[in-house]
């Protein structure tokens, strides 16, 4: 991991930059996919992740709230 531009409980927009991961001496952005907040994030700079690697969540707004 290269860079990591959020932290945990950040509201973010669609395409919103999240983090920034080195592979093959190519950068490849991470970007979220939809509106929502940051969760379970557990990645920091100079850490080494395994492909398919869960490196956190963006919550959709309302998403479980009781509706």
């Amino acid at each position: 991991m290269i860079r990591v531009e959020v932290t945990d409980g950040d509201e973010v927009t669609a395409g919103q930059l999240l983090a920034v991961i080195e592979a093959m001496k190519m950068e490849n952005p991470l970007r979220a996919p939809h509106p929502g907040r940051v969760t379970g994030l557990h990645v920091a700079v100079g850490d080494t992740v395994a492909q398919d690697a869960l490196l956190g969540h963006v919550t959709p707004p309302g998403a479980g709230e009781p509706g």
